[in-house]
C-alpha cells in the first residue's frame, strides 16, 4: 500500500518541507552553498547559514549545466533542468529523528562533466529502507565551471571544494535528518570514485567522515598538474572566444558549454583508451599529487571497500564503430604508446590467453581495463592495507544481458537496488528483475554493513576477507558470489 504525506523538519539551517513515501523521507533539493554565480562563478563554495521561512524540498532540483553522457547510448539518457545554481543536495532517511544513523554520501560519476546526485537513479529509498541508513546524494560544479583552471583567476577544484562544502553542511545538520555526523561513509562512481579517494587526502575533508567506497575509480590516469592545467586553461579561452579570464565571468552558460564542446573534442587518446577534459588539479593546496594521496590517505585512518567491474572498456567501445573493428596489429599498435613493440605484442598475447573470444576489441579492452581502472586500485588497496587499515577489494563480473558485459557503470543499479529507475537504461534490457534483487541485496547490503561498522560481511554472503599482502584475497561478484586471489602478473599500468 502506498502511503505518502508531506513533513516539515527544523534543521540549524532552517525549516525544511520533505516528502515521506511509505516510511522514508526524502529531501530533494536542499542547498548547501550559497549560489555559484555572477562575482562567485569560478570561486570557492560560500557557505550558507541558513534560509529563513519554509524551504520546499520535495520537487527534483535543477542540476549542474552539462551536454549528454558520453556512454548515454549504454547508461541511458536523462533529462533535467539545468542552473548555475545546483549547489544542493538529496537526503533519504528513515526519519528526522536524532537516531544517529550511519550516513552514506554518494558522489556520482560523469567524467567531471555530466551526472547528477539528484536524478531518479541514483535514489537512496531503498538503501535507507532496507538497512536503516541515511543516504545523502550530492549535485556540484561540473566541466568547466566545476573545473577550468587558471592562475589568479578559478579554483580549479570548485567542483571538489563544493563537495567538501557539502559535507561540511551535513556535519551541521544530519543529525536532525536522522544521521550520525561522527559515522559518515562516502561513496563513489568514477569520477565519482575518484573524487573519493581525492578527498580523502584534502585537508579541508580531514575528520568529515569515516569511511570510503571507491567503485570503478580511473586511477591510472596521469595527474592534472598546475603547469598542465593553466595550459589546458588557455586552450578553453581561445574555444570562448576570449582573450581575458574575467570576460569569462559574464559569458552567457550556453556559450561556457558551446566553447567546453569544441575544447572537449581537441582531446586525443591511444587508440582504445579514454581522456578526460576536466579533472581535478594537483595544486598542492587544496589536493596533493597522487603520491602524496596516497601517503596522506595511508596516515588520516579511512577504512575502505575498493573495486571495478571486470569489462569497464565495453561501455565505451560500444559506442565506437571504430574501436569495435580492430585488428589485432592496430591493438598491439595501441599498446605500443607505452611500451616497446615486443612488450606490446607479448602484453596482448597473454591477456588474449584469458578470453575465449579472440575479438581484438575484448583483448585490448581488457588491457586497458586493468591500465586504467585496476591496477592503481590494487595498489591503493594493498598501501591502505598496510598501513593498518581494514580494507576490502572486489570484482564485479555480472554481465549484461544486453551483450554489454560486466561493463563501466552496470554495477551502480546493483548498489542502489531500484531496478524501476533504471527501465530506459540499455544496458540493463532483457535483466531478469529476481535475478537482479537477489544479486543487488546482497551488494547492498555488504555497503551497509560496511558503513555501519566498518565491515561489509552479512549473514547472506560468504566471508569477505580483509586484504592482505600475503592472501590476497578479493570478492568476486557475480550470479554466485566467491573469495577468489587478486591477480596481479597481468595487469598492465599505463598512465598518460
Amino acid at each position: 500500500m502506498h502511503h505518502e504525506s508531506n513533513d516539515i523538519t527544523l534543521l540549524p539551517a532552517g525549516r525544511v518541507r520533505g516528502r515521506t513515501i511509505n516510511g522514508i523521507t526524502c529531501y530533494l533539493g536542499i542547498p548547501y552553498a550559497k549560489p555559484p554565480v555572477g562575482s562567485r562563478r569560478f570561486k570557492a563554495p560560500e557557505p550558507l547559514s541558513g534560509w529563513s521561512g519554509v524551504l520546499d524540498a520535495t520537487q527534483e532540483p535543477k542540476i549542474a549545466p552539462q551536454a549528454s553522457s558520453r556512454i548515454a547510448a549504454v547508461l541511458g539518457d536523462f533529462d533535467g533542468l539545468q542552473s548555475e545554481d545546483c549547489l544542493t543536495l538529496c537526503v533519504y532517511t528513515p526519519g528526522p529523528d536524532h537516531k544517529k544513523r550511519p550516513v552514506i554520501v554518494w558522489i556520482h560519476g560523469g567524467a567531471y562533466s555530466t551526472g547528477a546526485g539528484s536524478l531518479r537513479c541514483h535514489s537512496g529509498e531503498t538503501w535507507a529502507r532496507e538497512h536503516n541508513v541515511v543516504v545523502v546524494c550530492l549535485n556540484f560544479r561540473l566541466g568547466a565551471l566545476g573545473f577550468l583552471y587558471i592562475p589568479e583567476f578559478s579554483e580549479g577544484n570548485m567542483g571538489m571544494l563544493d563537495q567538501i562544502e557539502a559535507l561540511q553542511w551535513l556535519r551541521r545538520n544530519v543529525m536532525a535528518l536522522g544521521g550520525d555526523p561522527e559515522n559518515m561513509t562516502i561513496a563513489g562512481q568514477s569520477s565519482g570514485a575518484g573524487s573519493v579517494v581525492c578527498l580523502t587526502a584534502m585537508p579541508q575533508a580531514l575528520g568529515l567522515f569515516k569511511r570510503a567506497i571507491v567503485q570503478s575509480a580511473p586511477l591510472g590516469r596521469v595527474e592534472r598538474t598546475p603547469e598542465r592545467a593553466a595550459e589546458l586553461g588557455s586552450v578553453f579561452l581561445h574555444h570562448a572566444g576570449v582573450t581575458n579570464p574575467t570576460e569569462l565571468q559574464s559569458l552567457s552558460v550556453e556559450k561556457i558549454l558551446q566553447a567546453q564542446a569544441t575544447y572537449s573534442r581537441t582531446f586525443s587518446a591511444p587508440l582504445g583508451a579514454t581522456s578526460l577534459p576536466f579533472m581535478p588539479v594537483t595544486d598542492g593546496k587544496s589536493l596533493l599529487s597522487m603520491s602524496q594521496v596516497v601517503d596522506k590517505t595511508s596516515a588520516m585512518g579511512c577504512d575502505l571497500i575498493i573495486g571495478t567491474v571486470r569489462e569497464e572498456m565495453a561501455a565505451f567501445y560500444a559506442v565506437d564503430n571504430k574501436i569495435r573493428t580492430i585488428s589485432r596489429h592496430e591493438a598491439v599498435g595501441s599498446l605500443c604508446s607505452f611500451m616497446s613493440p615486443a612488450e606490446a605484442a607479448k602484453l596482448y598475447d597473454n591477456y588474449a590467453k584469458r578470453r575465449a573470444s579472440d575479438l581484438p576489441v575484448a583483448i585490448l579492452g581488457d588491457a586497458f581495463t586493468d591500465g586504467i581502472f585496476r591496477s592503481r586500485s590494487i595498489e591503493l588497496a594493498l598501501r591502505f592495507s598496510a598501513n593498518g587499515h581494514a580494507v576490502y577489494a572486489y570484482r564485479f563480473d555480472v554481465q549484461s544481458p544486453a551483450g554489454f558485459g560486466a561493463c563501466h557503470c552496470f554495477d551502480v543499479p546493483f548498489v542502489f537496488n531500484n531496478l524501476s529507475d533504471w527501465s530506459a537504461s540499455p544496458m540493463l534490457q532483457g535483466m531478469n528483475e529476481g535475478r537482479f534483487k537477489s544479486i543487488s541485496r546482497k551488494i547492498q547490503g555488504a555497503w551497509a554493513c560496511f558503513a555501519h561498522a566498518g565491515n561489509p560481511n552479512h549473514d547472506a554472503i560468504p566471508h569477505w576477507e580483509q586484504v592482505n599482502p600475503q592472501t590476497m584475497q578479493m570478492m568476486k561478484i557475480d550470479d554466485v558470489f566467491e573469495t577468489g586471489p587478486i591477480e596481479r602478473d597481468m595487469t598492465m599500468r599505463c598512465l598518460y
